[in-house]
């Protein structure tokens, strides 16, 4: 009887130091609903009618800069919307493959601007993998794509195509 009791006492004695063990703990759960980031194309660029020996380059900031463009050129626009001061994340291609559907191909190496002004004049250049910063008062941001097609060299002729991706994400 006593050695049942002396087992008893310990068994309790036991479970009491197992629960005296645990212990609990809170964190808080968080989240930052921001506005839905809206991102509008606007114009397609294009470089015109251009020579298939030539090296035409769009730069969308400062036009005088353009080079071998056709009469019908323009810069590639964006305009993004959503959280006013929200810090945005962009990334894009580093190049695109243009195809004339048969066997020719050229290649696009972007340069994009950007501004919280819809002015392309007062821009800047941004870079892929980096970040910009939404207008404070009109929560929106502009963006001007442009490039160049690099040296061509007796081009296949033909009109070329593509699809440049930009792609937005909140920090």
């Amino acid at each position: 009887m006593m050695k049942q009791l002396l087992n008893t006492i310990l068994a309790l004695t036991l479970l009491m130091s197992i629960g005296l063990a645990q212990e609990t703990g809170d964190i808080a759960v968080n989240a930052s609903v921001l506005a839905v980031l809206t991102l509008t194309p606007g114009n397609d660029l294009n470089f015109g009618n251009i020579s298939a020996t030539s090296t035409p380059i769009l730069d969308p900031k400062t036009p005088a800069n353009n080079t071998d463009l056709g009469t019908t050129n323009n810069a590639g626009t964006y305009t993004l919307a959503g959280e006013a001061s929200a810090t945005v994340s962009v990334t894009y291609d580093a190049s695109v493959t243009l195809s004339n559907g048969a066997t020719g191909s050229l290649t696009f190496t972007p340069d994009m601007y950007g501004h919280t002004a819809n002015d392309a004049s007062a821009s800047s250049s941004v870079a892929s993998a980096s970040t910009i910063t939404l207008g404070s008062g009109d929560p929106a941001y502009y963006f001007w794509l442009g490039g160049d097609l690099g040296t061509l060299s007796s081009q296949e002729t033909g009109t070329y195509t593509g699809n440049f991706t930009l792609t937005l994400e909140y920090q």
